[in-house]
């Protein structure tokens, strides 16, 4: 067995890393250049990128049923709070500003997190904390 990651020996160095990782977040955002993409089309935008039609709840393994439904519940939170934006010319995507942080006291259950190389469990089901690998798909699908 390897060396530990700081965020994996205990509940406490998790929440340490996680507020790191969010501070560095908004550092970075302060040097960005541009605008982020907060305005919202009242109307269906005339471009889809990719349509999702594989199914939210289905088996996956050995993952639990409520995994899945902490998934879905994720994706009910955050999904109409990216649906519509505008991105214009010069302007940042940024899926955090947009959705915030996926936390139990705002309704997001556990769920399947993607943790490095591997599945692990975690509050906000597989999209809600994994922006490399998710944002996109949340963002472009309906």
């Amino acid at each position: 067995m390897g060396r530990k990651l700081f965020s994996e020996i205990s509940p406490l160095t998790y929440r340490i890393a996680v507020e790191r990782q969010s501070w560095q977040r908004r550092a970075k955002d302060l040097g960005r250049r541009g605008a982020f993409a907060a305005e919202r089309s009242a109307q269906d935008l005339p471009v889809k990128v990719y349509r999702h039609t594989s199914l939210i709840r289905r088996t996956l393994g050995n993952t639990e049923l409520d995994l899945q439904e902490g998934k879905a519940r994720s994706l009910e939170l955050s999904a109409p709070l990216v649906d519509g934006i505008v991105i214009r010319p010069g302007q940042t995507f940024s899926f955090w500003r947009l959705v915030g942080n996926p936390t139990r006291s705002r309704g997001y259950l556990p769920g399947v997190v993607i943790n490095g190389d591997h599945a692990d469990v975690g509050i906000g089901g597989a999209c809600a904390s994994s922006p490399t690998c998710c944002t996109g798909w949340r963002c472009t699908h309906h």
